[in-house]
């Protein structure tokens, strides 16, 4: 389970991490945002830690993507050299979760086990709001404001 919140938007995280693990680093971060935030995940790993970049949401926030904007922090987003990877003891690696549709058994294997957890109540996902499906867009922009804490889900009409 969680045993320590960290909000990254009001806290250092890199410094808080650092402190909660007396300055050994955590294992593994799973890095959503991207960008220059991929420095600070790098900086909170521990030796032989592992930082999974799996999305690029700095860059693609708000109404609509801006191609300035996605440009400015791709600029920003830190490039690993292997050399100095091996002299930090650290892995990085990126995952597109879309190129799962190729490797179908993988995709179903870990669907059976994510709900398995959530049938044993192991994993309790938090649902912030529902929307209706004729309100896909209002639900997608609801992400891309970044205004949900947690699950936006569709709901099927009825009809």
């Amino acid at each position: 389970g969680i045993h320590h919140l960290i909000d990254y938007n009001t806290e250092d995280f890199v410094a808080r991490v650092k402190e909660i693990t007396e300055g050994k680093g955590v294992d593994v971060i799973i890095d959503p945002i991207g960008g220059e935030n991929l420095k600070k995940s790098y900086k909170a790993l521990g030796s032989f830690g592992r930082l999974v970049a799996f999305g690029f949401s700095k860059a693609v926030s708000g109404p609509r993507r801006k191609v300035l904007h996605l440009f400015k922090e791709y600029i920003k987003t830190p490039k690993f050299s292997p050399i100095k990877l091996m002299g930090h003891n650290k892995g990085v690696f990126g995952c597109h979760l879309g190129m799962l549709m190729d490797r179908q058994e993988l995709l179903q294997e870990c669907m059976q086990k994510l709900m398995s957890y959530f049938q044993s109540g192991d994993i309790n996902p938090h649902v912030d709001r529902v929307f209706p499906l004729n309100r896909v867009k209002d639900a997608h922009q609801y992400i891309m404001d970044r205004r949900n804490f947690g699950k936006v889900l569709l709901a099927a009409d009825d009809q």
